[in-house]
């Protein structure tokens, strides 16, 4: 005769439900991921930009662009229009979750997207190419960079 099926029980096909310490352990990894990606990660991909940035305009500062004056600007205008739609995004979020008022994160964020701005515009000006302004939108793109990481900075310690 054959044996009578005996289903398994649901202990051992069910997974553990976590609680205790392995549950708070978790928490806090999935709370923290976010601060660490914001605070060490983030800022180095900035930086390395920067860097990337201005060695390439030192490389590059000797010659004369005539052919295509715009198509040389085109990582700064990649760069600071993306770092300005995260000001503005920093600036938006922190409105619709009526957390402004607890911290500078938004008046930050604002500085660094008029400068993100004044960088686009500066750069999208260079038909003839000066040094003056090529360096000011340099510099413009600089100072909008450090008020984001400011913005979150601030975000990360006052809420």
């Amino acid at each position: 005769m054959t044996a009578a099926y005996e289903p398994r029980s649901k202990s051992s096909t069910a997974p553990a439900n976590p609680s205790g310490l392995g549950a708070r352990i978790g928490v806090i990894v999935m709370r923290a991921v976010p601060a660490w990606n914001a605070m060490f990660i983030e800022p180095w991909i900035i930086g390395a930009s920067i860097v990337a940035l201005l060695v390439r305009k030192v490389r590059h500062q000797q010659q004369v662009l005539v052919s295509k004056p715009v198509s040389a600007n085109r990582p700064l205008i990649t760069a600071a229009s993306g770092i300005m739609i995260l000001c503005l995004a920093i600036v938006v979020l922190l409105r619709i979750t009526h957390e402004s008022g607890k911290t500078y994160s938004d008046e930050v964020a604002w500085v660094g997207a008029i400068l993100m701005l004044a960088s686009l515009l500066l750069a999208r000006a260079r038909r003839q190419p000066q040094p003056q302004r090529a360096a000011l939108a340099d510099f413009t793109f600089a100072g909008g960079t450090a008020a984001l990481l400011a913005s979150i900075l601030f975000a990360i310690f006052q809420l």
